[in-house]
């Protein structure tokens, strides 16, 4: 559901309005905590943030905070301002879907009182200790944005109601979200139907849909009500079954053109799903036209 959500091109929009109206960075977060890639928020960080985020062990801190607000919303499934590892405030709200957690709506970073020499001293030793450049650090905090509380209430209320246009268009990414699996499942059968004379497997199948094979296997079951290879194994005996009424190939030769490499898999499958062995099958009787 993440992914459907991303690719809804309103959030651009709503990245967009929401920085004229604030000031602030607007972002979707899935349940790892990782930010979407599409909106690419990441690269709207304020300078101060930007800065810890440029070394390792900033980033690991930085990450650390937003996996426990992700966690933290799992229990509340309510919205959350909090201050990171820095002291920055942010805010969070929960995405929910169905009465699950989704993913979550962030505000950027902001103080809630005017930043100065004396509230940076706290954070010298922190910085050192992450490796940041004190110097630098010091004029990019003191520009970090400031909200009153009222402000960063509204800004709540806003992510909220953003969160809650989202969720009324939860029956349409339904619908958006199984057209595109329903989608994906045609571009695979169209690809076994092409090729299921050679010597391809579900992960074959599964690259040329760009899917992982597992995905794909509980797709195509799902909107075919069979499995890939069962599928192509249906295909590969069609063909065979006409080739066997009208040629005169062996047997041997008819498995091959029909993507079979071994002949007793093929003479067992072709039991199986006709009743008759590929020459009896060949050397039944006709039916007698009237």
């Amino acid at each position: 559901m993440f992914q459907t959500i991303e690719k809804l091109g309103v959030l651009p929009r709503f990245q967009k309005a929401f920085g004229t109206l604030t000031g602030l960075t607007f972002d979707l977060v899935d349940l790892q905590a990782h930010s979407s890639l599409r909106l690419r928020a990441v690269q709207c960080f304020v300078p101060f943030c930007r800065l810890i985020q440029d070394r390792s062990a900033g980033r690991e801190a930085c990450r650390q905070c937003d996996v426990g607000a992700v966690n933290r919303l799992r229990e509340i499934h309510r919205p959350l301002l909090y201050p990171c590892h820095m002291g920055l405030m942010e805010v969070v709200v929960p995405l929910m879907m169905g009465g699950q957690l989704v993913g979550v709506l962030a505000s950027g970073q902001f103080l809630l009182r005017k930043p100065s020499r004396r509230t940076f001293q706290p954070l010298r030793a922190r910085l050192r200790d992450l490796g940041v450049p004190l110097a630098s650090a010091e004029q990019k905090y003191l520009r970090v944005p400031v909200l009153t509380h009222e402000k960063a209430n509204a800004v709540v209320d806003l992510l909220v109601l953003i969160a809650d246009h989202l969720l009324a268009l939860e029956p349409k990414m339904d619908t958006l979200k199984a057209h595109h699996a329903s989608g994906q499942v045609d571009r695979a059968r169209q690809f076994i139907d092409n090729h299921f004379t050679e010597d391809i497997s579900p992960a074959d199948v599964a690259a040329a849909v760009h899917l992982s094979a597992s995905r794909l296997a509980h797709l195509f079951r799902e909107h075919m009500n069979t499995s890939l290879v069962a599928y192509r194994n249906t295909l590969r005996l069609e063909q065979a079954r006409f080739l066997l009424a009208n040629t005169d190939l062996r047997v041997l030769d008819i498995a091959l053109r029909s993507g079979f490499s071994n002949l007793g898999h093929f003479n067992e499958l072709f039991k199986r799903a006709v009743g008759l062995s590929p020459r009896e099958y060949r050397h039944q009787p006709a039916p007698v036209s009237l």
